[in-house]
């Protein structure tokens, strides 16, 4: 069924909180085609840029009142003249900072911005029917009304494993991450971790091209399952190695995954998945190793397994833990 042409008065009264019921969601429909999305934001920006007019409105108010005044006692004029400068110039900030509010504003009506707390995991079935499990302290921007004709495009901040539908079009799904690296797929199952120290995508099933950016210019890598890329924040060094897929997703089932961790890396996972802050004074201790399996449902539970694994103990204030030597 077609959906009915939305006229620009129709655009407006929505804007202005003017709609009825059975317009806000005709207008929900109709925007879901991405010709019919743009014209929006078209409309948005007139709209917003019209309605920045109150600015000048506190002007004339302004003036009139100094006026009355000048009227009064001519030794306003020199204060007239200032004043006037002021308002010239704070309209003129006001105006630069609602052109940004404009922006950002256009930025939340099209995206919507889902995200994950300190030791909360969250599933997600997308509009396309993929999955996306998200990290503890994650966060995933999607489109608001759905994905376009040609690709499939979301934003990944933290960690995340996902299970792509490949669709009849084969339309490309596109993961972006703020550490210049995208993963292109059409349908697969991988998991792409992109933190402030790094990141890493996992391939477990299809096929994955990564696109990483480079001091000449953008590069690309095609993974095959059980491949796992790392690439460096510090120097953009990429490493590539084979790995047990299942085991950087294990916790989605609330299961750490260890081999020869660190203490010291251990302390980096626990400040990003639960904001807890580890400190070891002994550097012994912080070079030991940690290898296995550990299931824990919260960080508490995990700490505890880890401790007396490792023969070690621990004390806890607020968000700082302090680990020692069991005396």
């Amino acid at each position: 069924m077609k959906q009915p042409p939305i006229s620009r008065a129709v655009l407006i009264n929505y804007l202005e909180g003017k709609a009825s019921a059975f317009q806000k969601q005709a207008i929900d429909e109709w925007i879901k085609n991405p010709e019919n999305s743009d014209y929006f934001y078209q409309v948005l920006e007139e709209w917003e840029l019209q309605n920045l007019r109150y600015v000048a409105s506190h002007e004339e108010g302004f003036q009139r009142h100094l006026a009355r005044l000048d009227a009064q006692d001519p030794l306003h004029i020199q204060v007239h003249f200032s004043r006037k400068k002021y308002w010239a110039m704070a309209a003129s900030i006001a105006f630069v900072v609602c052109l940004g509010a404009s922006y950002f504003f256009k930025d939340w009506i099209q995206y919507k911005n889902i995200q994950t707390a300190y030791g909360e995991t969250k599933e997600i079935t997308l509009e396309d029917g993929s999955i996306v499990y998200l990290n503890a302290n994650s966060s995933l921007k999607v489109p608001r009304f759905g994905f376009g004709s040609s690709t499939r495009t979301v934003e990944l901040s933290g960690e995340a494993d996902f299970s792509i539908k490949h669709t009849p079009t084969n339309q490309k799904f596109i993961v972006h991450t703020q550490n210049k690296f995208d993963v292109v797929v059409l349908g697969t199952e991988f998991t792409v971790f992109s933190r402030a120290r790094g990141s890493k995508v996992v391939l477990k099933k299809g096929k994955v091209n990564l696109q990483y950016h480079t001091k000449t210019g953008i590069k690309q890598l095609i993974m095959t399952p059980g491949d796992l890329i790392s690439l460096s924040k510090i120097n953009q060094t990429i490493t590539k190695e084979k790995v047990t897929p299942e085991d950087f997703s294990a916790w989605k089932e609330h299961e750490f995954v260890f081999n020869q961790l660190t203490m010291r890396e251990l302390s980096t996972i626990f400040y990003e998945n639960f904001g807890l802050t580890i400190q070891i004074q002994d550097e012994a201790i912080q070079e030991m190793t940690l290898s296995g399996s550990f299931k824990a449902n919260n960080a508490q539970e995990l700490l505890e397994v880890l401790t007396r694994t490792a023969g070690l103990n621990y004390q806890q204030e607020g968000n700082v833990i302090v680990i020692s030597e069991t005396k």
